[in-house]
């Protein structure tokens, strides 16, 4: 799951935090992904796809 999340933070213009973050499956994954992307681009992400509280302060 690192290796997908490193992967994708050098593919996408996003910065991952530094926290440890649970993502038991590939959904869980994805969907903290989207958020990132949102909350860091400015787009407004949907509460239900903000997977963790590092979201709202990123």
């Amino acid at each position: 799951m690192a290796d997908l999340l490193f992967t994708v933070e050098d593919q996408f213009p996003i910065i991952l935090p530094p926290e440890q973050v649970a993502l038991p499956t590939l959904g869980d994954a994805v969907t903290f992904i989207d958020g990132l992307i949102g909350a860091q681009s400015g787009r407004i992400v949907h509460p239900k796809h903000v997977a963790a509280k590092t979201l709202l302060t990123a």
